[in-house]
């Protein structure tokens, strides 16, 4: 334990510069996206692409790895595509998926995921939970910037 411990702290210090500015950026945009409810639901939209490409991964890999099962005993309680989809009706409309683009980046990140379900499904669960985590996270703090700002 003592050990897992100090790799959870060297990974901390590793990273927190790098999560610093990740956060500071992804507020920013956030706050701008808040200014039009069609550019919210679009950056929703771009947030359930990469949930959901790991959700769907995640289900076809189980079996490829014995340590999946174990990880992901709590995975099917963390599943949020269905919440996402309930999202983008709400601000998209019930033709969310014909009105949502898919950015580059998006894509890119898309297939990276796809990639990693070949190569190391491992991979996949980790970003699934760092995923999850960030959603965790922020959550509660965009739910309350979009309930006063996107009534």
């Amino acid at each position: 334990a003592k050990g897992e411990e100090q790799l959870t702290m060297r990974m901390w210090a590793a990273t927190k510069e790098v999560h610093g500015k990740s956060d500071r950026m992804t507020t920013m945009k956030a706050a701008f996206a808040l200014t039009d409810r069609e550019l919210w639901g679009q950056s929703v939209g771009w947030f359930y692409m990469v949930i959901a490409q790991i959700e769907q991964s995640l289900d076809r890999c189980k079996a490829k790895h014995s340590a999946l099962p174990k990880i992901l005993a709590s995975f099917d309680a963390l599943r949020r595509t269905a919440a996402f989809e309930k999202d983008l009706k709400f601000f998209l409309g019930e033709e969310w998926r014909e009105r949502l683009t898919t950015p580059p980046a998006v894509s890119s990140y898309v297939a990276h995921i796809e990639q990693l379900e070949k190569s190391d499904p491992l991979l996949v669960a980790a970003y699934y939970f760092h995923f999850t985590g960030a959603l965790t996270g922020g959550g509660p703090i965009l739910k309350k910037m979009v309930t006063t700002t996107l009534r």
